[in-house]
């Protein structure tokens, strides 16, 4: 048996939590992601870096099976941090509110299970007939791509700040 000077307790090292936007396509999470602590920082919210509309082609590259399909016709979200109530939104498609994703997105993306909340709303939807509604227009008739609120249910000044942000820090690192 060794002795007690040769056993050493090794600490885990801390996790960051990390934003994001993603995807599930076929039991398959596609994502992109952002440490907490290089999040986009708004009045009220910190967001990631990535947004759906920007990612696509991304993805659809990589995706052949994507290349005919529009960003939010495959079951998406987005996770970011409320700095009121210091909770973790994970806004997503109602398709994907089940026990088995869930405990995928909080496994992934390091959240802590008692600071997430879990939301539906109407920009993350995959319903063609939610969509119509959303954008006043069918489906099939829209632009191959069009911007959505990336932020679900928040005010819309979150929105604006977010974008702001987001172009300042795109600013910074092109120089």
């Amino acid at each position: 048996m060794p002795e007690s000077s040769d056993c050493r307790v090794v600490a885990r090292p801390k996790i960051q939590p990390r934003l994001a936007i993603f995807w599930v396509f076929r039991r398959r999470l596609l994502k992109a992601d952002t440490p907490l602590e290089r999040g986009i920082h708004t009045r009220e919210a910190i967001n990631g870096q990535f947004d759906h509309l920007d990612f696509w082609p991304v993805l659809q590259r990589l995706w052949p099976e994507f290349r005919g399909l529009q960003y939010e016709e495959v079951p998406r979200g987005r996770i970011l941090f409320l700095k009121a109530d210091r909770t973790f939104c994970v806004y997503m498609d109602k398709s994907l509110h089940t026990p088995e994703i869930k405990r995928l997105l909080l496994e992934e993306f390091d959240l802590p299970r008692a600071g997430t909340k879990f939301l539906t709303d109407p920009h993350y939807t995959t319903d063609p007939e939610e969509l119509d509604r959303l954008f006043d227009e069918p489906i099939r008739t829209r632009p191959l791509l069009v911007v959505s609120h990336p932020i679900g249910a928040l005010k819309t000044d979150i929105l604006t700040q977010y974008t702001s942000a987001r172009k300042a820090l795109l600013q910074e690192r092109l120089g």
